[in-house]
């Protein structure tokens, strides 16, 4: 066999599976293309609120919020209803009471009573749009 042949067999043997790689990465990019992506929403800047008022010396909230949103598009019609959504938000966080947000088991609570209050206040715009659940990247109580 001369150096030749056997250099372009080397080739070959070596191309095909990269071919077959190639193949299946562009599969998959099409595969991940067609499924909806997650998208987050940050509610900028960070909300931060007095609480506990009705039971003695008012107390500092301070609260990075995240929106976990289905699609791109869901994404893009919620971020239209972000200022009412912080609105809302910054209510909820005003009316707690001094136990309220002390221990993480209160928080994760409080995270639920933010997600109805985040659903609520679209609700008001719209009935077709849905966040799947609030997030809190920083909380801090003082």
């Amino acid at each position: 066999m001369s150096r030749v042949t056997f250099f372009l067999l080397v080739c070959i043997v070596v191309a095909i599976p990269t071919y077959v790689t190639a193949a299946d990465e562009e599969g998959a990019a099409e595969e991940v293309v067609d499924n909806p992506k997650i998208q987050y929403l940050r509610l900028k800047p960070e909300i931060i609120a007095n609480y506990g008022t009705n039971s003695g010396k008012p107390r500092l909230l301070n609260a990075d919020v995240t929106l976990q949103i289905a699609d791109e598009d869901t994404a893009d019609k919620v971020a239209m209803f972000l200022i009412p959504i912080r609105h809302d938000l910054i209510m909820m966080f005003s009316n707690l009471n001094h136990d309220e947000a002390n221990s993480g088991a209160q928080v994760e609570a409080l995270r639920s009573k933010a997600l109805e209050t985040v659903q609520t206040s679209l609700g008001d715009w719209s009935s077709e749009l849905q966040v799947a659940d609030v997030i809190f990247t920083k909380f801090v109580t003082e």
